[in-house]
């Protein structure tokens, strides 16, 4: 259920820092991510990526801004995709994931 819940919510944060942080076009996070531009809207906007409260913690804050600086840097996307299946686990640890999820 993390796939739900967590994932789309780390996505959410990580795709705002690119936004924001990065001067990124939605377009560009869009392909970084491997999701569509109305993907990245809905993140944006907070519509879509909101199940699971993870902004409060600021170790996930963490996790997201280096995640999006990874992104941010052309990089290898297993090393991506490990960092991301560890914030998951991270996440889990903290005790952030959704009952369902725990």
């Amino acid at each position: 259920m993390a796939s739900k819940s967590v994932i789309p919510a780390l996505r959410a944060m990580i795709a705002r820092e690119l936004i924001e942080g990065y001067g990124l076009k939605q377009e560009q996070v869009a392909m970084k991510l491997g999701v569509t531009q109305a993907a990245v809207s809905k993140y944006r906007h907070q519509v879509r990526g909101e199940a699971v409260e993870l902004e409060a913690a600021s170790e996930v804050q963490a996790m997201s801004k280096a995640i999006a600086l990874m992104l941010s840097q052309s990089p290898n996307p297993l090393a991506v995709s490990q960092t991301l299946c560890q914030a998951c686990t991270d996440i889990r640890a903290l005790g952030l994931m959704c009952e369902t999820c725990r």
